[in-house]
Parts: structure tokens; C-alpha cells; sequence
């Protein structure tokens, strides 16, 4: 028993001393889309399509509410937190440009489940043409349901939501697609609102991120595991890291390669530089300083080739799909 527990002891201070050497830094890393837009689809307008237009519309939306547990209104304020949400993303990539943050109405006149026939094609020209705009984005349809699991208190919603991509230039439909999303409460959205709402906010909100991911590339947050202990160098270069002075970094880290270091060392000082060049877009020296930290015998390396070979693959794509005409 003694010989037990000392080999447990030995693996968790070998475990705590290898991670007390390393470090992680969170960053932002595109990713291309999932699917290719035409280059000249490059201006937007936003079009809601979830309301209907039918006899005794509110009260059924009222004895929805009684018998699902929704709260009343709930999936109209989730509607509307979603495209604020999709405008906040247009506006903020370099691929697509939101001609206005105006969001235009298209009532569905043949009842909740004919979303699946598209807005007609007049319709869709007109507005684009008379905003300008390449392309109209819209959500066709938006409906939650309260998640209960035995629990009748539960503020957990699934939410289905279905997207298309209309093209007026050739009067075609780029994309469309149908998504089931899910939310927990969070009183970060509002402190007024019951927080059944926020739970079906939450998972709107995810489904315009993973819509929008699907037809624009995007940005991820990603993090990188770094080591910060085993020379001078690699504890200065920390520092430079954490503040995220990658050409600084950089310079300190090489200066460490011109000393006479142990392999393991020089391991560690190659794999730093490998993350570093990857911040630095220098994608090619990245992956030769992970092969190079491979070869010392870093257990880390082998992964880190992987998502630098991974990154790589994608640049050409990213190319194509960033093209604007």
C-alpha cells in the first residue's frame, strides 16, 4: 500500500510541476465559412419573416403559452435580440457589408409552417433594389419550447429557427438552412424580463452566430498552451506573451536558440516560437519551429503540427471566400 500511494504522490507532483512550466494565451483565429457566396454578394439587408398573419393569432399564441410554459411574448423578444445580434456581427466582419440596420418585415400571410415556401422573388428585388443591396438575409421562422426534464420550474429553451440567403442578381437562393438551438437562463441579458425570455434569447443569439459562421468567415477564440519556465529566455518571453507583444517575443525567444541549451530546453523555446509565428502570420516558420520542438521529443508538438497543417490548408479557401467585387 505504502508503494501505491507513493507512486500516486510522484504522479501528481510530476503532474503539478509540468503544469506550473506552461501557460495559456486566448486568441482570435479565422476559421472560413461552410459554404461559398458569390464574390459579388457582398451588401446585406435583414428581413424577419417569423410573424403571421392569421385569425385568432393571439390567442393562440396565449394558449401556447399556458400549455408549453413559454412566457408570453417570449419568442417575439428572442426574435428580436436575434437579429440585433446578427446586425452587431455584419457590422463587424470584413467580408459583408449591412447596407442598413433597418430590419423590414415580410409577414407570413399563409400561417407558421409555410416558411418553408420562400418569400417571393418580387419581393426580394424590390427591397434589394431599392436599398442597394447585393444580397437579403432572412429569418423565416422562430419558435421555442420550454425544456421541463421533470421540472416545471426549468428556464431552459430549445429554440428552431430556419435562415435563407436570397440572391437578387440571379434571383436565386444561396443557402438556406434550419437550426435547433438551445439556451439556458442567464440574467446577463436583462434584469427587468422574466428569465424565461433570456433563456430563449440565449439560444437565438446562438443560432444567428452559428448561422452567420455558416456563410461568412469568422473569427474563433482559440487558446495556445506556452511554456514559461526552463531559461531566462522563455521566462522574459512570458511576459511579452501575456501582453500579446509577439515581435518582441519573438526576438527574445531567438536569442535563447543561439545558447547552449538541453534539448528539452531548446523543445520548449521552438514550440514557443512556433506560437508566436502563428500570431505573426508566419505561418511556414510556425510549423517548421513545431517540427523542430517534435524532433527534441515535446509531447506537445505533434498536436500543434496538426492545427498549424489544419490552418494552413484553410488559408487558400479564406482567400477565395474574403474576395469582394
Amino acid at each position: 500500500m505504502k508503494i501505491v500511494w507513493k507512486y500516486i504522490a510522484v504522479f501528481f507532483i510530476g503532474t503539478t510541476v509540468m503544469q506550473s512550466c506552461t501557460s495559456t494565451v486566448r486568441i482570435t483565429v479565422m476559421h472560413p465559412a461552410d459554404i461559398a457566396i458569390p464574390a459579388d454578394l457582398d451588401s446585406l439587408i435583414i428581413i424577419d419573416r417569423t410573424k403571421t398573419i392569421k385569425t385568432s393569432g393571439k390567442v393562440g399564441n396565449v394558449l401556447e403559452g399556458i400549455i408549453t410554459g413559454e412566457p408570453l411574448a417570449g419568442d417575439r423578444n428572442g426574435v428580436n435580440k436575434t437579429l440585433t445580434h446578427a446586425i452587431d456581427i455584419l457590422n463587424s466582419n470584413d467580408r459583408m457589408t449591412l447596407v442598413t440596420t433597418q430590419i423590414f418585415e415580410v409577414p407570413n400571410i399563409n400561417g407558421t409552417l409555410k416558411y418553408e415556401i420562400p418569400i417571393r422573388s418580387e419581393v426580394i428585388d424590390s427591397l434589394a433594389q431599392k436599398h442597394q443591396a447585393d444580397g437579403v438575409l432572412a429569418l423565416e421562422y422562430f419558435d421555442s419550447d420550454k425544456v421541463i426534464n421533470g421540472n416545471q420550474n426549468s428556464s431552459e429553451s430549445f429554440v428552431y429557427t430556419y435562415w435563407r440567403l436570397y440572391y437578387p442578381n440571379d434571383q436565386q437562393i444561396i443557402d438556406e438552412f434550419q437550426l435547433q438551438t438551445y439556451g439556458r437562463r442567464d440574467y446577463s441579458y436583462s434584469t427587468i424580463i422574466p428569465s424565461g425570455y433570456s433563456s430563449i434569447v440565449r439560444a437565438g443569439v446562438e443560432s444567428a452566430d452559428r448561422y452567420l459562421k455558416r456563410i461568412i468567415p469568422s473569427w474563433y477564440s482559440e487558446t495556445r498552451t506556452y511554456y514559461t519556465k526552463g531559461c531566462d529566455e522563455l521566462k522574459l518571453a512570458r511576459n511579452y506573451i501575456g501582453i500579446m507583444d509577439w515581435e518582441q517575443a519573438k526576438y527574445t525567444l531567438e536569442m535563447g536558440m543561439d545558447q547552449m541549451y538541453s534539448p528539452k530546453i531548446l523543445g520548449r523555446l521552438t514550440y514557443n516560437l512556433a506560437i508566436v509565428c502563428e500570431q505573426l502570420d508566419l505561418m511556414q516558420d510556425a510549423l517548421d519551429y513545431a517540427y523542430k520542438s517534435a524532433e527534441t521529443g515535446n509531447s506537445k508538438a505533434p498536436h500543434l503540427i496538426k492545427i498549424l497543417k489544419i490552418r494552413m490548408a484553410e488559408q487558400p479557401l479564406l482567400e477565395e471566400q474574403m474576395k469582394r467585387e
